[in-house]
């Protein structure tokens, strides 16, 4: 009796001994999860987009090294048309060494998600509780039906028009009170030899810029989602593409088209691509454009520091008021990263620092031309302070006053999508009538539907 106690006690041992061993290599550790950050040595690999992106990893990393020295991180530069192009093969080749890859919000994460590519991070949201940490329209992002395939690193409004404001005070301008002042202000310019409006046409998407902005004076809030949200509803018809062509997606295409016609571009508009409408604009050769908070902010003083600039939000309709905001770039994760708690550990731990750190989303606004996704600091005294630019703090105050409703071009399909910049190159060219590009997005949708239903 006493040896079979013994020899049971022993077999247990063993057991036990080869649990550790094996969920735990090198010996018996505590286990992985979130929150508990190892401290061996682990190496995480991460691809980022060039540009101010690079500057704000680059830091926000080394921050993170000071505090876990055993954390190292291993990152490589790529350019965003690069990543645009290869990110479904990628990823999709399942990649030993990479842990996190730069992204965009939209279709593109549904893609990666149904083929297989990324993991979902609900439990990191849960753990952190992000939803109640960060601004709410980062919600408006998420992919229906499939859960966070995605972390928001930070948005960008665009629903702004910078004017140069020596122009206007020379001339007697002011910002106008409706659309029909709008145009009232361009005739003025005009009139005086001045250039109304620079734009960039030839990428197509900054001519996106100026859509977005119409459609969210012309449609109602629920509309405007309708039209983004289209290609993921389940339930989508020839019915609900409708809004493709509806009143207010005509009107914005119109609204395009008359700019135009009137000349307030100037001649050539699909000539000048996004970097040359900002060096018409910096330079005084024209007296708006539309841009980006806070990146056209922080563009345009790195260039001409002493600028006189501000901008106005396009005159609202009569029931509509919040601000087109585009939850743009952020992160995906690789399915591998599934099997390693250990650097999810870390992930998670390095993104939330994103969000509740002060330290860390101070560098957000100061390396990244960015508005955090973070709750922590959203009041505009506090933003002057960080960023000395009491402009990023308007756009923060008028977040707050206006509200915010999501639209961006990577909801649309990449059939559509080339369909839509068309659609946006001929209106800018007068080549197109509003209701004739409205018409093609229709038409690009009914493909999409008929596609999807073969």
């Amino acid at each position: 009796m006493i040896l079979k106690k013994r020899t049971f006690v022993i077999l247990l041992s063993l057991v036990f001994t080869l649990i550790v061993v094996n969920l735990f290599p090198g010996g018996a550790k505590e286990k992985a999860e979130l929150g508990k950050i190892t401290t061996e040595p682990v190496t995480i690999y991460m691809w980022i987009a060039g540009g101010q992106n690079t500057d704000f990893w680059n830091s926000a990393t080394a921050m993170y090294t000071e505090e876990h020295p055993n954390v190292t991180f291993d990152i490589t530069v790529q350019d965003s048309d690069y990543i645009l192009k290869n990110m479904f093969t990628v990823l999709a080749s399942k990649p030993k060494k990479l842990d996190m890859m730069f992204n965009w919000t939209g279709t593109r994460i549904k893609k990666l998600y149904d083929d297989g590519s990324i993991m979902l991070i609900d439990p990191w949201f849960e753990y952190y509780r992000w939803d109640e940490k960060m601004l709410p329209g980062y919600r408006q992002n998420t992919i229906p039906g499939v859960g966070n395939a995605f972390f928001c690193t930070y948005y960008m409004t665009h629903s702004e028009v910078y004017y140069n404001t020596k122009i206007f005070e020379e001339n007697g301008l002011t910002p106008p009170n409706s659309i029909d002042e709008f145009f009232t202000l361009c005739g003025k310019l005009k009139s005086a030899g001045i250039q109304p409006l620079a734009a960039g046409g030839k990428d197509g998407w900054p001519l996106h810029l100026i859509w977005n902005q119409m459609i969210a004076r012309y449609m109602s809030a629920p509309d405007v989602e309708k039209l983004h949200m289209w290609v993921l509803d389940p339930n989508k018809s020839a019915e609900t593409a409708e809004i493709f062509r509806s009143e207010g997606a005509v009107k914005a295409f119109q609204f395009i088209a008359d700019l135009s016609s009137k000349e307030y571009f100037g001649k050539g508009v699909n000539a000048l691509g996004f970097e040359e409408q900002n060096e018409y604009f910096q330079q005084g050769k024209a007296a708006m454009m539309f841009g980006f908070i806070p990146m056209t902010i922080y563009d345009t003083r790195k260039v001409v520091p002493d600028m006189p600039m501000d901008y106005f939000v396009m005159p609202p309709n009569d029931d509509f008021t919040a601000i087109p905001t585009e939850f743009m770039d952020g992160v995906v994760f690789p399915i591998g990263l599934k099997d390693d708690p250990v650097k999810q550990a870390v992930l998670a731990d390095l993104l939330n620092k994103l969000v509740v750190d002060e330290k860390y989303i101070t560098e957000a606004l100061l390396k990244n031309g960015c508005l955090p996704n973070s709750k922590l600091i959203t009041d505009p005294d506090k933003i002057v302070e960080i960023t000395g630019e009491p402009l990023i703090a308007k756009g923060i105050a008028d977040i707050n006053k206006y509200g915010t409703v999501t639209i961006t071009d990577d909801w649309i399909p990449p059939a559509m999508v080339d369909v839509y910049y068309k659609a946006l190159q001929s209106a800018a060219q007068v080549t197109m009538t509003g209701e004739e590009a409205a018409q093609s997005m229709y038409d690009a949708a009914i493909e999409v539907l008929e596609f999807e239903q073969e």
